[in-house]
């Protein structure tokens, strides 16, 4: 089921829809915010900068499908890597390593859906506002000890 597009600039909370990762340009537009989703689910339409993507990560409870929107996402999934055109999909099952990047030097638009999403919204608000003060390290990962402690979160 597709989120419905919300018009508003915040969540029904006040919280801003869209947070910019200033590090390495990333943007995250919150389609549907965990509260919107009922707790159940969290999406996000993310527009990587042409340098953009994180870095290997694990989520241990949440399942997290990317769909792209625009230009070509390279996911790895297991170490297992593809790279996904416009309208294709992957799904990352709980507990799984994965990262995800650009696979040209364009922005790369992308629907990424999280079922069962805990606070991993509120992780990644906070590493959006610690890019901007230089909180992050390459890849936008959280410098220590507040990596362990999102870690744990999301």
């Amino acid at each position: 089921m597709q989120p419905k597009p919300s018009t508003s600039d915040t969540t029904p909370s006040g919280r801003p829809r869209r947070i910019t990762n200033r590090a390495i340009g990333d943007v995250a537009t919150f389609v549907e915010s965990t509260e919107e989703g009922g707790g159940k689910r969290l999406v996000i339409e993310i527009k990587l900068a042409p340098r953009g993507g994180n870095a290997m990560r694990i989520h241990l409870t949440q399942t997290e499908s990317f769909k792209v929107l625009a230009g070509e996402l390279r996911v790895s999934i297991r170490d297992q890597n593809r790279t996904l055109a416009v309208g294709e999909a992957a799904t990352v099952p709980p507990g799984t390593r994965h990262l995800f990047f650009p696979a040209s030097a364009m922005p790369t638009p992308f629907l990424a859906t999280v079922l069962d999403p805990g606070r991993l919204e509120d992780a990644l608000r906070t590493r959006s506002c610690d890019a901007g003060a230089g909180g992050v390290q390459r890849r936008g990962v959280p410098r220590p000890p507040r990596g362990r402690l999102l870690a744990t979160q999301g």
